[in-house]
């Protein structure tokens, strides 16, 4: 974007971050035109960078201030792309599936405030707060307006998920605000970008969903439910670890959606499937890893 500056005019421009390795000039008016990194992990920063006056050294002090970040979990806002937080849409009916709201970098001992408002707010619903190991730190679990705060004992990444804390709950949108501070130093490249456990769902959450099924039906390559719904989740295991690409077509042979295209651990997954601006119909999902090629075909009901 190119942007006003108050760094005044044909000053040189440094990115302190690291992302950009070229100087930048503002024009006769103070403007200038910065390139800001994607989210996607193909950059040492993610969506930001730190520009000013080039030559800066030394005695860097700036005031630390808290952050805070807002998220609406609803379905026309779920993220499936392969390097985002695969965040899953609205907290899905009739069942306990947890939902990703987002993830946060937090300092050691600085408090993280976590506040849920619910659409529903007669219906009881669980949040979590875990750690890059994905181990729960924090959990709350209530009715209506929720808020669960969590010191954290080293600086490092923490995420939120929620879910219905009983299967008999409807589909509802959730907003989720979360407050924490974040270290003064830019220096992230020490901590893992991504969380590591890759999941959205655990076997235990499967277990509670589909327990009618057998082994073969729940894991191999299955959407539940089908037909498809909004709340419908893909679910296939990896034999051995390496690049998993899961594709949806129309029976036209056109690519409508891009699952996940990554790398996998060995084991169970399961990943939300995003209908919404599909037509009704049939749809072939695929699924492609180094061992071969699974086809199942899947109709879409809503």
């Amino acid at each position: 974007p190119n942007i006003q500056t108050d760094f005044g005019p044909n000053r040189q421009l440094h990115d302190y971050s690291g992302a950009n390795g070229t100087d930048i000039w503002t024009d006769a008016t103070g403007r200038v035109t910065i390139w800001i990194p994607p989210c996607d992990g193909s950059n040492i920063r993610r969506g930001y960078c730190i520009w000013g006056p080039t030559g800066v050294s030394g005695g860097f002090n700036p005031t630390q201030r808290t952050t805070v970040q807002e998220w609406e979990l609803a379905n026309d806002l779920g993220d499936s792309h392969a390097s985002s937080l695969q965040q899953g849409g609205a907290i899905p009916a009739s069942s306990t599936a947890l939902r990703t709201v987002g993830k946060v970098f937090s300092e050691t001992g600085k408090t993280i405030t976590v506040n849920l408002y619910p659409t529903n707010t007669t219906k009881n619903l669980t949040m979590n707060l875990y750690n890059n190991s994905g181990s729960i730190m924090q959990t709350v679990s209530g009715t209506g307006n929720l808020t669960l705060t969590y010191t954290p004992g080293s600086t490092g990444f923490y995420s939120v998920k929620v879910k219905n804390t009983s299967a008999t709950n409807p589909l509802q949108v959730v907003r989720v605000k979360i407050t924490y501070t974040s270290p003064r130093v830019s220096a992230s490249a020490s901590y893992p970008a991504r969380m590591s456990q890759g999941n959205l769902m655990t076997e235990a959450d499967v277990d509670e969903l589909f327990p009618k099924l057998n082994e073969e039906e729940r894991w191999g390559l299955n959407v539940f439910p089908d037909p498809v719904n909004s709340s419908s989740v893909v679910k296939f295991t990896m034999e051995t670890n390496g690049k998993a690409q899961i594709e949806l077509f129309d029976m036209n042979g056109r690519q409508v959606q891009l699952l996940a295209s990554k790398e996998f651990q060995p084991g169970n997954h399961v990943l939300p499937l995003q209908v919404k601006g599909l037509a009704k119909g049939v749809y072939l999902l695929r699924l492609t890893t180094a061992t071969g090629i699974e086809t199942k075909k899947i109709t879409l009901a809503e």
